[in-house]
């Protein structure tokens, strides 16, 4: 795919079925191509690590619409969205005290009620829409 220099590389879990050593030098991989051949990455995970390590920007999808795009700091570290927030504390941290912490925030999040499509309001107070809205452009 990449002999033919496109601007656009679209990767869909590329690294989902490997182990972690394998995963990573897959992703030092792409990172280096990406610099040597000056082309963008579109890349679509579940892995929320995997994204921190590799994107300068993120679009958050809840059921097929975008809910939330911004940069990487905005999204993993001051993510709006209650659908964003959520996904965000469902990852396990090795830290036991962080962990129990992002468990307490989990429930906290779940507590806050979920209608029927799934959308749960936010606890943080700027975020007060009870289904997220679908994000405008990237």
């Amino acid at each position: 795919a990449l002999s033919l220099k496109p601007q656009v590389l679209i990767a869909d879990e590329p690294t989902s079925a490997l182990d972690v050593s394998v995963q990573a030098q897959v992703l030092e991989l792409i990172e280096q191509l990406q610099k040597e051949m000056n082309f963008a990455c579109l890349f679509i995970t579940h892995d929320l690590a995997v994204i921190d390590v590799l994107a300068d920007r993120i679009a958050v999808m809840h059921h097929g619409n975008l809910v939330e795009v911004g940069t990487r700091d905005e999204i993993l570290r001051y993510p709006k969205e209650a659908y964003t927030q959520r996904l965000l504390a469902a990852v396990p941290l090795p830290d036991p005290e962080q962990q129990r912490a992002r468990r307490a925030l989990r429930l906290e999040l779940l507590a806050a009620g979920a209608d029927e499509t799934g959308a749960v309001p936010a606890v943080t107070p700027e975020v007060q829409q009870p289904e997220p809205p679908v994000a405008q452009g990237l």
